[in-house]
């Protein structure tokens, strides 16, 4: 009997391995083309972003959120996104978008990658690293249109259940219609510089010259994340500048002190190309705005003059159909709603303090109320402790006299007018100053107040002569006044 289970056990492993070693092959032979999932990760994030897994509720994301197969993503108003695909490919969010994921997979034995995308509404941007396989594709889908790529740089815009607009800045993507059973219809390339309008249920408009406004509009998108990639570089060189600081207070020895040095120095230099780099970004992104906005009215009033026919036959202009779009209107009504609710439910006390910061804010000239939402979308960023910072400095600005509050704003229009290099030599001053023993604190703050009660002409005149002396001293540094 033993010898009989020893035998039938000896065939069910050879079986067994046979059948194995047949599987091998027929993958090996492409007759098998297992599938991997893949992924993608948000890199970037401005104003308002979230992710839906699948089965959850909708979720804030986070820069390093990772997403895959099933996963949704939806930027606010005037919030922006981007994903990296672990191929290297890139999907930039505009305002206003939603994006379901379909497929982020690798098929065959050659892992061939399968990108596909529901773009619900809204609209993207799109780079495609060049794709190779015959099963190999990068896709976006929407209610009208289906635009496939093999490596390239395209816009698309979904207006819901509309109509959708493809753009092709290299490359060439090819658009297929969906009629109304939903199925494809007869394929139209599309070549650098031209786009193409497809209305649902109908085939593509012939291809036209990518009109200026929309060019312009993805041009303020990459000034933006060129100034976040720079903020990024700073919060580096902060951190790298507070482990030199340890490092330079555990030296021992000369030497090591002068090579902290030399480090910190590097570590300046790049902090001033960078803050020079970030200047000329914002004037060339205020620039850019204008520039946009200019664009936007003339296709709006090009737009508004045509007959109901031509309009059929051209494209629409996309920030129109953004003001107008019903979907979009009725979640501005459901917001206008819930905020009624809320207002009604609020104790007297707190509707008079919003009636007052309401008619302060309506006071305000358009370019500062522009400030001052950039800024409050970016405290809901920052780490908790910093928000309460931020706080309390408030509460400490609204309790100082007049004259002081205008004193502290001409201070810091004179900072922000300073050269980068002398703002950097100021904080390194700053920096020592922490560090000098109380007594000697106290002796440089009395110096301080007795050159502040010395005329400003006559201060000029000695730092001018000391200067003269003194040359290639910063323009920071002044001398203690003269000698008794």
């Amino acid at each position: 009997m033993r010898n009989i289970n020893k035998v039938l056990t000896a065939g069910f492993v050879l079986a067994f391995l046979v059948l194995l070693c047949k599987t091998n092959n027929l993958i090996q032979a492409g007759s098998v083309a297992p599938t991997t999932g893949g992924s993608a990760e948000i890199t970037y994030i401005e104003g308002k972003v979230e992710v839906q897994k699948s089965g959850e509720n909708w979720k804030e994301a986070t820069i390093g959120t990772q997403l895959t197969k099933d996963d949704k993503v939806r930027t606010g108003e005037e919030s922006l996104a981007e994903i990296k695909l672990d191929d290297g490919s890139i999907v930039k969010l505009g305002e206003e978008t939603t994006i379901n994921i379909l497929s982020l997979e690798e098929v065959g034995p050659t892992k061939e990658k399968v990108s596909l995308f529901n773009l619900i509404i809204g609209e993207i941007k799109a780079k495609v690293l060049k794709i190779f396989g015959k099963q190999a594709k990068f896709e976006v889908q929407t209610s009208a249109c289906i635009a496939g790529v093999r490596g390239t740089d395209f816009g698309i815009s979904a207006e819901a259940d509309e109509a959708a607009d493809v753009e092709t800045y290299e490359g060439i993507v090819v658009v297929e219609g969906i009629n109304e059973k939903g199925e494809r219809g007869a394929p139209l390339e599309i070549k650098p510089n031209f786009s193409t309008r497809i209305e649902k249920g109908k085939a593509p408009l012939p291809a036209q010259k990518i009109e200026a406004y929309r060019k312009a509009r993805w041009q303020l998108w990459e000034e933006k994340r060129e100034l976040f990639k720079m903020a990024e570089g700073l919060e580096k060189i902060k951190i790298a500048s507070g482990k030199l600081r340890d490092k330079y207070s555990l030296a021992k020895t000369e030497e090591e002190k002068k090579e902290i040095e030399k480090e910190a120095q590097k570590l300046k230099a790049v902090t001033i190309k960078i803050i020079h780099d970030m200047d000329k970004t914002k004037k060339e992104s205020m620039k850019n705005k204008e520039k946009f906005d200019k664009e936007v009215a003339k296709a709006s009033e090009k737009w508004k003059t045509l007959s109901p026919e031509q309009r059929a036959k051209t494209r629409m202009n996309y920030e129109i159909w953004k003001k107008t779009a019903p979907r979009l209107a009725s979640i501005r009504k459901e917001q206008l709603r819930a905020a009624a609710i809320r207002w009604k439910n609020m104790p007297p006390e707190a509707k008079a303090r919003m009636i007052r910061a309401f008619r302060l804010w309506k006071n305000l000239p358009p370019g500062q109320r522009k400030v001052i939402i950039v800024k409050v979308r970016n405290f809901r960023k920052l780490p908790p402790w910093v928000q309460k910072k931020t706080i309390v400095n408030y509460r400490k600005w609204k309790s100082l006299p007049p004259g002081q509050r205008k004193k502290i704003v001409d201070g810091y229009k004179r900072w922000r007018n300073l050269p980068p290099e002398t703002r950097e030599n100021v904080k390194d001053r700053l920096e020592k100053f922490k560090k000098l023993p109380p007594d000697k604190k106290q002796q440089m703050l009395k110096s301080h107040k007795e050159w502040q009660k010395i005329p400003p002409q006559q201060r000029r005149e000695w730092m001018k002569r000391y200067r003269e002396k003194h040359p290639g001293t910063p323009r920071t540094q002044r001398p203690s006044g003269p000698k008794k």
